[in-house]
């Protein structure tokens, strides 16, 4: 009996997602246009920022998701000789601008919607008040952010790494990482901007990965759902 309730509650939450699927897919696709766009052309986050906004208005957690992307295509840019600082440094401003304006232009039409209509947000898993949060907090927020970046190592986070062998998986990539990572700290010795944007990167990747916790207050209302841009550690 146990594990047929348990089944009917799985059944039905597939049911649930299924219900907003197509939204929900429509949301990472803008995402990962954006993305394209601000990376290839030279004006193309102009275009990115609504993209992304849109995409906010769909589902908030997904802004994780490309800012992840975003900062892992920086840290590939940094490891790579060939590129130029000065076109490094134009990337870094445009990706910048890009994630900000987004959630600006988001909470201000939000604002202007709302007040139009006369109404307010309904509280949903603490994304309603998206980003608001007390100083006091921000301990806690980063030890979410950074302690189950490192914990999905040995323990099951929200099912994603349920199975040993995604853990196992998930080891060797952070192990191979940071063998990556010294030498390219190495090769890039005699460029100190390359060096220094590198280990900020790099230091704040798990935070990106995990930035829900900054939008989302309250670290207990966390869902799967909410946590795609996790999938990023298999990039790393």
């Amino acid at each position: 009996m146990k594990y047929k309730t348990k089944k009917n509650y799985w059944q039905q939450d597939i049911r649930k997602a299924a219900y907003v699927r197509a939204a929900l897919q429509g949301a990472i696709l803008l995402m990962a246009i954006g993305f394209y766009l601000t990376v290839t052309y030279r004006y193309g986050f102009l275009i990115s920022i609504l993209l992304m906004c849109c995409s906010l208005g769909i589902y908030q957690a997904y802004w994780c998701l490309c800012a992840a992307f975003l900062l892992l295509f920086l840290i590939a840019a940094c490891m790579n000789p060939d590129t130029k600082n000065k076109d490094f440094l134009v990337l870094c401003i445009k990706s910048f601008i890009t994630l900000l304006l987004s959630v600006l232009l988001y909470l201000i039409i939000n604002n202007i919607m709302l007040k139009l209509q006369n109404i307010t947000l309904s509280d949903y898993q603490g994304v309603s008040q998206m980003g608001a949060f007390e100083f006091s907090q921000i301990p806690t927020i980063l030890g979410n952010a950074y302690g189950w970046f490192f914990k999905m190592l040995y323990e099951n986070y929200l099912y994603i790494t349920w199975y040993p062998i995604v853990r196992v998986v998930i080891g060797a990539g952070y192990f191979i990482s940071l063998l990556l990572f010294v030498m390219a700290c190495f090769q890039n010795r005699k460029n100190m901007i390359r060096v220094g944007a590198l280990i900020l990167f790099t230091a704040i990747l798990p935070l990106t990965i995990n930035s829900i916790y900054i939008m989302c207050n309250d670290a207990s209302t966390v869902h799967i759902l909410m946590c795609y841009s996790v999938v990023l550690v298999f990039f790393v």
